[in-house]
C-alpha cells in the first residue's frame, strides 16, 4: 500500500488526535490527499524520531499547507504526559518539562554519603566528590587497595535523569589508582557503570547521561583501586553532577 493511500484512509484518524482549532460535533470520516517529504523534527538541535506508543514510527505529513505532527511524540519530547480518552475522544496533555538542576544547589536532599564527602567549586564549575580511605585489608598481591565511597539521592520519581562529567581520581603522594562510578536504583538495578580512568592520565574524563525515570533513589558509587595506604587519601569527583526534575 502506498504512502498516498495510507494516508487518504488513515489521515482523518490522526487529525483528530493532532489538529488544533478544529471542532467536531460529530464523527467525521473523509478520505483527504496528503503529502509526504521525509519530514524531519529538530527539538533543541536534535532530531526527533517520533513514535506511537507502541513504539511505531509515525511520520508527518502535509495536508492543505499545514504540517502534521503526533501529538504524543511532540509532547513527551517536552516531558508531558499523554493520555487518549476513547469515549469522549479527547487528548490530554499534562504534567510539567523537566528542569535541570545541579545537586549542589538542594544539597540538603542528599539522603546518604560516605563521610569524606565534599563539595568543592573550581574554574566555574562545580565538583561534587569523595574523599576515600584506602582499605588495607583488601589489599591484593600487587600492592593495589580497594576503596569505594557513595552518595545517595531521594529521586521519589521526580527525577527524569541525572547528568555529569567524571574526572580521573587523584591521590596524595603522587600513588598511582584507577576509579570508575557505578550509578544504580533502589532495587540494587544497575543504571550505568564508566570505564575504569586511571590517575596516570588527570585530564581524562567521561560525560555521562543516565535516565532514572522511575527511581525512588539514585546511589552513585565511587569504586577504585591505589597504591596508597592509609592514612593518605585518594580523591574522587563528579563535576557539574545535575538532575532533570519536575520537583520545583
Amino acid at each position: 500500500m502506498s504512502k498516498r493511500l495510507q494516508g487518504m484512509i488513515c489521515a482523518f484518524l490522526i487529525c483528530a488526535f493532532i489538529a488544533g482549532g478544529t471542532t467536531f460535533a460529530s464523527k467525521l470520516e473523509k478520505a483527504i490527499d496528503v503529502t509526504y517529504r521525509d519530514i524531519k523534527i529538530m527539538i533543541n538541535g536534535e532530531e526527533l524520531i517520533p513514535k506511537d506508543a507502541a513504539g511505531n514510527i509515525v511520520e508527518p505529513f502535509i495536508y492543505n499547507g499545514t504540517t502534521y505532527l503526533p501529538v504524543r511524540a511532540i509532547s513527551e519530547a517536552f516531558g508531558r504526559d499523554v493520555n487518549w480518552n476513547n469515549d469522549t475522544s479527547t487528548v490530554t496533555v499534562s504534567g510539567q518539562p523537566a528542569k535541570k538542576m545541579y545537586v549542589h544547589d538542594h544539597f540538603g536532599k542528599i539522603k546518604q554519603k560516605s563521610s569524606g564527602f565534599s563539595l568543592e567549586r573550581a574554574n566555574s564549575s562545580t565538583y561534587i566528590g569523595c574523599i576515600v580511605y584506602p582499605m588495607q585489608s583488601t589489599m591484593d598481591k600487587s600492592g593495589m587497595c580497594d576503596f569505594r565511597s557513595s552518595l545517595t539521592y531521594p529521586a521519589e520519581k521526580h527525577v527524569e535523569k541525572i547528568t555529569g562529567t567524571f574526572v580521573a581520581p587523584e591521590c596524595t603522594g603522587e600513588k598511582e589508582s584507577s576509579a570508575r562510578i557505578r550509578i544504580y536504583d533502589e532495587k540494587k538495578n544497575t543504571l550505568y557503570e564508566s570505564e575504569y580512568l586511571s590517575s596516570s592520565a588527570p585530564d581524562a574524563s567521561i560525560e555521562f547521561e543516565v535516565e532514572t525515570k522511575g527511581c525512588r533513589e539514585i546511589t552513585i558509587d565511587f569504586e577504585g583501586k591505589t597504591s596508597a595506604i592509609p592514612p593518605e587519601e585518594c580523591y574522587c569527583r563528579i563535576g557539574d553532577l545535575a538532575v532533570y526534575t519536575t520537583d520545583y
